[in-house]
């Protein structure tokens, strides 16, 4: 996970330690008082509602994005390991993304 946290954008919540909902509630509170300044001017909060995304994600940019965590970390990995646990970790990547992507 420390890997992958790495690459995600720093408003990424989902489910990850410290970055679940109430995070992204409070990021969201923090971003309403901030665009406000301090409550004092109107603002506006769109919602976005991706229902059905990561169904209907590309399965083989998913596991592609996957594959170069792994390459980039691959020294640490190995050190954190063995010789044989990235190209298991590409294996695991690959049977879990296409197996059931949701």
């Amino acid at each position: 996970m420390p890997y992958i946290a790495k690459s995600l954008h720093c408003r990424t919540f989902n489910n990850r330690k410290g970055m679940g909902v109430h995070a992204a509630i409070k990021q969201v509170i923090n971003d309403i008082y901030e665009v406000s300044d301090g409550y004092t001017k109107p603002c506006r909060i769109i919602k976005w509602d991706l229902k059905g995304f990561f169904p209907n994600a590309i399965c083989d940019e998913v596991e592609r994005h996957f594959c170069q965590i792994i390459d980039n970390n691959r020294e640490d990995i190995i050190s954190r390991f063995d010789e044989k646990m990235p190209d298991f970790l590409k294996w695991l990547s690959n049977v879990c993304i296409h197996c059931n992507p949701a």
